[in-house]
């Protein structure tokens, strides 16, 4: 053991002196709209995530035809025509997850072909149509009747083309969408190591939504609302004109109260916005008698936007709740009320469908959660299916959300590729998506820009210094994190050098299960707060692994590092036992996320005890309760007892 972690060690070192101190690159468009900041994607503004809507959506999903593309031969060949005979095909759900369809396809990496026709409604005929997609991971490209609409990378945030004058209205439409679970180093989720595996399952598909949304041709595209506990409120609206010529959009913006019988008006006015431009406005108001929203409480508003102008008009909600969430010195604060993190970290994963997450599935974890006495959940590694944030603003559970920057630095070309323009390019876009897309759910706390990567050096510094810059550019209100991986001897926090960036110091260790004992966490955590002693900090991984019913006294396993392991329930319970009440103890301590909800599938793991499999849940893939499950709940309710759950 000794041998490999010093291994470890010298290497970060060798890298520290080898690679110089810089970062650049251009970051996606973005237009500046009378000081309101939009995003642009295939010629138009990012849209916002409207959880109800008045315009008329053609839903997509169902039986689609697919074909993987192993060769590459599909655009050679043109798959993507309207008249290619796909008959052969196979039938395949959307959304869907190609890789649950058939077991010879659970490993597939690669390009894989969705085609599906369908009649655009004669309705639509006059109006502004876009294809709205979310979930194709991880690039994509659109045709529409065989023309190339635009491409997406990503694979885990909501994007859309304008499909408007390539729709035949009345007809058989045949749309056609290529996905391809390739990674390289300077997109998103990153490579970072050639055949290095990925870290969790890379589940190609069409994995949320796909569908046509049919509006005005003058439309709102963004809507902001930041509402804290005392009932004080600022916003900020965009209205894009996609038709050829100038129009004045009347825009109203309106509370309802939760009885929904009263309404308090935000904005009243008219908007002049130039053909094919963008006009905002900005409201702000003190809101008297409101309910905040609290994990014991949740009260959630609406707020209805209604635009009319010259070719239609519309009416669009965003659900919002009153509530502040803030760090003061080592403290969170919910509601101005100390506010302790009893989370857990999260994959979308399950058994059955992959990547997609049913409303069983939704229903169930949220469900496990509660029983947990957790009041956070962290997104692992990636922006969540927005169905899942709507679910935790409903039941009153905290969310940090991030960004697919995993582990970028871990081998020398994607330490490189952190000083070039492509992966700032592709990480600012997919974060702008993604606070555009959740900002205004009263759940979604803290926005995160990566996951360990390695922060020693210079250029991982940059990249994450100019991140943090872009989160706040769209919303300067919400804290920013990234977490960084605990390397041991001293190394962090020793030589770490861009945790004091961040907001919160995440902080992910495996002290006790890949090297060290779970007891050395007590030391860690003061050498943290010795370095950083005004920043507050989380424990936003730590965990063991377990397979349910493994005794202990069995077979040991390598789990890297040089330590090996039993995978026992009862190692896995006395790590936390042991753990818990270090962490909670440390006064700069503001909260703990115990790696993982539930067992996962991971391409990294091909020797466990269930192969391919990492087995750090506490709770087995298809949910059954280890015996962990129950320590975590047993502390997090005494804590809960305590009553800091803010107001």
């Amino acid at each position: 053991m000794k041998n490999s972690v010093s291994r470890l060690t010298i290497f970060s070192l060798f890298l520290l002196c080898l690679v110089p101190a810089c970062g650049g690159g251009q970051g996606p468009e973005v237009r500046d709209a009378d000081g309101v900041p939009v995003l642009m994607e295939n010629g138009m503004p990012y849209f916002t995530r409207f959880q109800h809507t008045n315009h008329t959506r053609l839903d997509l999903a169902g039986t689609w035809k697919f074909r993987p593309d192993a060769d590459d031969k599909g655009e050679a060949g043109q798959w993507y025509g309207p008249d290619l005979d796909d008959s052969a095909w196979t039938d395949h759900p959307v959304p869907g997850s190609w890789n649950v369809q058939k077991p010879e396809w659970l490993n597939y990496v690669g390009a894989g072909w969705y085609r599906r026709k369908f009649i655009a409604p004669v309705n639509l005929k006059g109006r502004f149509n876009r294809l709205v997609l979310d979930g194709t991971a991880f690039q994509a490209d659109a045709w529409l009747n065989g023309k190339k609409l635009g491409h997406h990378g990503g694979g885990f945030t909501q994007w859309s083309l304008d499909v408007s004058g390539a729709l035949d209205y009345g007809k058989e439409n045949t749309l056609t969408i290529r996905v391809d679970t390739r990674r390289g180093y300077d997109t998103l989720p990153p490579l970072v190591k050639k055949g290095r595996p990925f870290g969790w399952w890379p589940y190609g598909g069409i994995n949320r939504t796909v569908m046509i949304e049919s509006g005005p041709w003058t439309t709102l595209c963004k809507l902001t609302v930041d509402a804290d506990h005392e009932g004080n409120v600022a916003g900020a609206g965009v209205v894009y004109n996609r038709s050829g010529a100038d129009a004045v959009a009347y825009v109203m913006v309106v509370l309802h109260d939760l009885a929904d019988t009263e309404e308090v008006r935000f904005f009243h006015g008219k908007v002049p916005v130039t053909a094919g431009g963008l006009a905002s406005f900005n409201f702000e108001r003190k809101i008297k008698g409101i309910k905040p929203w609290s994990p014991a409480e949740p009260n959630l508003y609406r707020v209805v936007a209604l635009v009319t102008a010259q070719g239609g008009s519309e009416a669009q909600t965003v659900m919002i709740g009153f509530r502040k969430f803030e760090f003061r010195g080592a403290e969170a604060y919910l509601n101005g009320r100390n506010f302790f993190i009893r989370g857990v970290n999260r994959h979308e994963d399950d058994p059955v469908t992959g990547q997609v997450q049913t409303k069983e599935r939704i229903e169930q974890d949220l469900a496990l959660l509660k029983e947990l006495h957790a009041n956070y959940v962290r997104t692992a590694h990636y922006p969540d299916d927005p169905r899942w944030l709507d679910a935790c603003d409903r039941a009153g559970i905290l969310v940090e959300t991030e960004i697919p920057l995993y582990q970028v630095g871990w081998g020398l070309r994607s330490l490189r590729a952190a000083e070039k323009s492509g992966l700032f390019h592709d990480s600012s876009r997919a974060l702008i998506e993604m606070i555009e897309r959740d900002r205004n759910h009263p759940s979604v706390v803290m926005w995160g820009v990566g996951d360990e990567c390695f922060t020693l050096f210079p250029s991982i510094r940059r990249l994450y210094q100019r991140l943090i810059a872009t989160a706040r550019s769209f919303d300067p209100g919400r804290p920013v994190t990234f977490a960084i991986f605990t390397i041991p001897h001293g190394i962090t926090p020793r030589f770490e050098i861009s945790a004091g960036l961040a907001d919160v110091i995440y902080l992910n260790e495996y002290l006790g299960w890949y090297f060290g004992k779970p007891e050395d966490v007590d030391h860690l955590l003061d050498q943290v707060h010795k370095k950083w002693p005004d920043k507050p900090v989380i424990v936003s991984e730590m965990g063991a692994g377990a397979e349910k019913g493994r005794p202990p006294g069995g077979k040991l396993y390598d789990v890297g590092y040089g330590s090996s392991r039993d995978f026992s329930e009862d190692y896995q319970q006395r790590f936390y036992q042991v753990q818990l009440p270090i962490i909670a103890g440390k006064p700069f301590v503001t909260g703990i996320v115990p790696w993982v909800f539930s067992d996962f599938r991971d391409d990294k793991r091909p020797d466990n005890p269930v192969p391919n499999m990492n087995l750090k849940g506490l709770l087995t893939y298809d949910r059954q309760k280890k015996q962990a499950f129950g320590v975590v709940a047993d502390f997090y309710k005494e804590i809960e007892r305590k009553g800091n759950d803010g107001g």
